[in-house]
């Protein structure tokens, strides 16, 4: 997990993590080898909790399908969106 530039921490396969920042505008992504998500900007309010949600594009389904998919677009291999 990537959070305004800087890596924090690792999320797993099929789990969830908490990471704690200051209330603002924050920038988060999710890389994995050279691949990865864009950067999603959220806004967490004082006390706040925000909720992402991470899943592959179809094409990486297919191990062909998402090489050439992720040379062409290197940071859209992940889907991450605020629930």
């Amino acid at each position: 997990m990537i959070i305004d530039g800087e890596r924090i921490g690792t999320v797993r396969n099929d789990s969830t993590t908490d990471f704690t920042v200051p209330p603002g505008e924050h920038g988060v992504q999710l890389k994995i080898d050279w691949s990865g998500s864009p950067v999603l900007h959220i806004r967490v309010e004082t006390g706040g909790t925000i909720l992402l949600r991470a899943s592959t594009h179809e094409s990486a389904k297919s191990p062909m399908r998402q090489m050439l998919h992720s040379v062409k677009h290197r940071e859209d291999g992940i889907d991450l969106a605020e629930e």
